[in-house]
């Protein structure tokens, strides 16, 4: 089942895009959300993440009716990765990704062991241990998550968001931090991870890994906001619309790349 958006807009403060999206995303897909600085990325993924009420319009996921399902309702089916997100405790990395499980499902420490109970927490850690494999952050267990570096706790964070085996993954910024050999097997681990029905939507500033790993984009531009091929909304109108900026192109195997782009005279 899919996401369809319906003319939404979400208010952040002061601020509402003064052009509301409409697009139906097909599962398997990986968007990327594209445009300049302050044109409403992050507050459409805080908005669907049900962190902003919506100004007008209305979504539709999975075919649940998304606004009216509260938060524990929500968090079933979602996962989301902020911009910035902080920790300023020492606690071991492995226990900040069983946190995105806890939530889910509660916790409930007080339980008497139990068969069942002792099952529960194998399946658990072997969610934890699996998505910390697929961030390439296994080695990192054991260590503070307060004492790692700015792009080991990215990838922690995104452990997390992926032991929650959501449907639909929201991220803002998730490279953010990233080595490019890291951006890369993070991306190619998304689209692999979207592929079997899932659906992600991920605010990305690099556009040519946007135009390599996502099929689809939406695109923020000064007259609009649109949903479509990544390829064909980053065309040359799309680029002066959305980011002022012109672009040359190559093509590698096949897939074209834009190379040394400019200011837009």
């Amino acid at each position: 089942m899919s996401l369809k958006l319906q003319q939404l807009a979400f208010r952040q403060g002061r601020f509402v895009p003064p052009h509301p999206l409409t697009a139906t995303v097909e599962p398997g897909q990986l968007v990327a959300v594209l445009g300049a600085n302050g044109c409403g990325k992050s507050t459409l993924l805080k908005g669907l993440a049900g962190l902003l009420p919506p100004a007008q319009g209305n979504a539709e996921c999975f075919g649940k009716a998304w606004f009216d399902l509260d938060s524990t309702e929500r968090v079933q089916d979602m996962a989301y990765l902020p911009q910035q997100a902080e920790c300023h405790w020492p606690l071991l990395s492995e226990r900040v990704v069983a946190l995105g499980i806890t939530a889910q499902s509660g916790a409930n420490g007080g339980r008497k062991a139990s068969p069942e109970a002792s099952a529960a927490a194998a399946t658990r850690q072997t969610r934890i241990r699996e998505a910390l494999s697929l961030c390439d952050a296994l080695h990192l267990c054991g260590r503070p998550f307060n004492q790692l570096s700015g792009g080991e706790q990215r990838r922690i964070l995104m452990a997390r968001a992926l032991a929650m085996r959501p449907r639909l993954l929201l991220a803002d910024e998730a490279l953010n931090g990233l080595d490019p050999l890291h951006q890369i097997q993070l991306m190619q681990t998304l689209s692999d991870w979207a592929r079997p029905g899932n659906i992600g939507l991920m605010v990305l500033h690099d556009i040519n890994l946007a135009l390599r790993f996502c099929g689809s984009a939406i695109l923020f531009r000064q007259d609009g906001v649109s949903f479509g091929p990544t390829a064909g909304l980053l065309s040359d109108d799309g680029l002066a619309a959305a980011f002022q900026i012109q672009a040359q192109r190559v093509s590698v195997d096949g897939q074209t790349y834009l190379l040394h782009w400019e200011e837009r005279q």
